[in-house]
């Protein structure tokens, strides 16, 4: 029996970590999507997420300067997009 729902909280990627600095955003979610693990879990489970301040980096607060628009607009695309309507 799967699960009836998976929440991911935040921390989905972490933009922030070292071996991230030299990789776009898009390219952290690549890898997230491809992840055999991650994509067997997200293909009959339903998702709801949220994004913290890694997905834009270490201790953001809050600011709508960059790096905030790709950050956000990948983790929309990749993530945002699957959750729930209603």
């Amino acid at each position: 029996m799967g699960a009836d729902l998976f929440m991911l909280i935040g921390d989905a990627v972490y933009s922030d970590m070292p071996w991230a600095m030299f990789r776009k955003y898009e390219a952290l979610y690549l890898a997230l999507m491809g992840d055999t693990y991650f994509a067997a879990l997200t293909a009959n489970t339903p998702l709801l997420t949220m994004y913290d301040d890694h997905e834009v980096g270490n201790n953001w607060m809050s600011g709508t300067a960059p790096p905030y628009p790709s950050a956000i607009g990948n983790w929309s695309w990749f993530l945002g997009a699957r959750n729930p309507t209603r």
